[in-house]
């Protein structure tokens, strides 16, 4: 399996701040698909058909990954 890393560049959000810069794992699937991982994630992970598609499909995959942190905090909360 060939595996490479990116750095990425940092992107402005809408308040003007600037994002951290993110390392994102790119490997090539059993099926040819291409996975993209951010490791300071654990288990945040998308695919795609190409490199540039897995990439892009990683925000999707950090807001349901951040959409699922909260909702356990939530949870966590409300049985205190």
């Amino acid at each position: 399996m060939n595996s490479w890393k990116r750095s990425l560049r940092p992107s402005t959000l809408g308040s003007g701040r600037k994002e951290r810069l993110r390392q994102v794992s790119i490997d090539r699937g059993e099926d040819g698909s291409w996975i993209a991982e951010r490791p300071s994630l654990p288990g945040c992970v998308t695919q795609g058909e190409t490199q540039d598609t897995a990439l892009a499909n990683r925000s999707e995959a950090v807001q349901a990954y951040v959409g699922a942190l909260e909702h356990r905090r939530s949870e966590s909360a409300s049985d205190s």
